[in-house]
C-alpha cells in the first residue's frame, strides 16, 4: 500500500530523480553528515545517501517513517519526530536539507538560525514568495526582520524553479530551491539575542520614522544618531544601520 499524504503535515512528495539530484548538487554534501527535513517517501533521501557520509532523516509522520525504513539504506538514520522540537546539536556540524512545508517556513528558518552554530548550509525548498523575503534588497516590499536574521549567520542564494507538476500532490503555489551558506559574523556582539531582540521590536512600528520607534521601544528620545537614519523607516535599514542604532542605544544606557 501506497503511503498517503498528510493534509496535518502539508505534504507535497518530489516526483523528480533529476530535480533531487539537481539540489544535491546546489547542497555541495560530498561526504558531509546531512540532517534532511520531513523526508517524506524518500525521493530525496535515496539521493542524499549516494553522496553523504552520514543523513539523520527526521520524519514526523509515522506512517512515513514506516515505508521509510524499507528504503534500507545503510547510512541513513532514520528518527521519528517533530523537527522544530527535535534537538540538532547533538550530530555536530551539518548540512541541512529539506522540501519544508510552506506552512512552517518561519518557524523551520528560526529553528535553523538558533542552531547556526551547528547548521554549515542549508538547502531548502521553499514557496517562491518566501524565497524572495530571504534574497531581498533593503527598502523594497518583502524586506524585513526575516531578511536581516537570516542574512546575518548565512550568504543566501536562489538555485532554481521548480514547476508544481514535479510534486504530488501539486501544489498551489510556486516553488525555489535556495542554499544558504554560513558566513562569519558581521560583528562582535556580546550577546547576538539582545541585538535581533531589538530589530524585531524596531519593526513593530514599520510605518513610523525609526526616530519615533525608537521613542518607543526605548521609551526615551534618540541622541547622537546621525539624523539620516532617524528619518528612514525600517525596512530601509540595513544590519549594519542597525548595529548603528543598537550601540548607540547601550552606549547611551551606560551613561
Amino acid at each position: 500500500m501506497k503511503p498517503r499524504r498528510s493534509r496535518k503535515f502539508s505534504q507535497h512528495f518530489l516526483n523528480s530523480a533529476k530535480i533531487a539530484e539537481r539540489i544535491i548538487a546546489s547542497a555541495g554534501i560530498r561526504d558531509k553528515t546531512v540532517i534532511e527535513i520531513g523526508p517524506g517517501k524518500g525521493s530525496l533521501t535515496r539521493a542524499i545517501a549516494n553522496h553523504a557520509a552520514q543523513v539523520y532523516a527526521i520524519e514526523v509522520d509515522a506512517g512515513m517513517v514506516r515505508e521509510l525504513h524499507k528504503l534500507n539504506l545503510p547510512n541513513v538514520r532514520i528518527i521519528q519526530d517533530d523537527f522544530i522540537c527535535h534537538d540538532i546539536a547533538k550530530y555536530g556540524p551539518v548540512a541541512v536539507i529539506g522540501n519544508i512545508p510552506y506552512s512552517i517556513s518561519s518557524a523551520i528558518i528560526e529553528k535553523l538560525m538558533r542552531n547556526h552554530t551547528t547548521v554549515m548550509s542549508a538547502t531548502l525548498t521553499v514557496q517562491r514568495e518566501f524565497a524572495w523575503r530571504l534574497i531581498a534588497r533593503p527598502g523594497t516590499e518583502r524586506y524585513g526582520f526575516m531578511t536581516l536574521f537570516v542574512n546575518y549567520y548565512y550568504a543566501v542564494k536562489k538555485k532554481f524553479a521548480i514547476a508544481a507538476r514535479f510534486f504530488t500532490p501539486q501544489p498551489r503555489v510556486s516553488s525555489t530551491v535556495i542554499h544558504m551558506e554560513k558566513r562569519m559574523p558581521m560583528f562582535d556582539l556580546v550577546d547576538e539575542k539582545k541585538f535581533f531582540d531589538f530589530i524585531r521590536a524596531i519593526y513593530r512600528y514599520p510605518r513610523k520614522a525609526v526616530k519615533n520607534a525608537l521613542v518607543q521601544v526605548t521609551a526615551r528620545k534618540p541622541v547622537g544618531i546621525d539624523e539620516h537614519l532617524l528619518v528612514l523607516r525600517p525596512a530601509a535599514l540595513t544590519v549594519e544601520d542597525f548595529y548603528v542604532l543598537y550601540m548607540s542605544v547601550i552606549s547611551y544606557g551606560r551613561r
